[in-house]
């Protein structure tokens, strides 16, 4: 997994759990997922179920992250990591800009 899938993985799998969860029951559910959490006593950062649940995920492997994402449901498979076959060919891109600020 590249590092901007993980952290866009380690993203939704917080915006899930903030959802889903109060604050101890974040922990509980990392924890019974078979990762060792680091202790929240020592979470220093905003007052966030997200970023909190982030933190705990912080020093997971790779397959932990994946293994939470499953067991919350969420669709690892969107998480693109290469552009689609038909692009691969292209030197150009054509794009629509709506507006500009400024």
């Amino acid at each position: 997994m590249r590092v901007a899938e993980r952290m866009q993985l380690l993203e939704n799998i917080g915006t899930e759990l903030q959802k889903r969860y109060v604050w101890e029951e974040v922990t509980a559910f990392v924890s019974q997922c078979g990762i060792d959490t680091p202790d929240p006593g020592n979470y220093e950062g905003p007052n966030s179920k997200r970023y909190f649940a982030k933190y705990l995920l912080g020093q997971a492997t790779n397959e932990q992250i994946e293994r939470v994402a499953k067991e919350l449901d969420l669709d690892t498979d969107s998480i693109v990591s290469e552009p689609p076959q038909n692009w691969k060919a292209s030197s150009s891109i054509k794009a629509f800009i709506s507006h500009v600020s400024g």
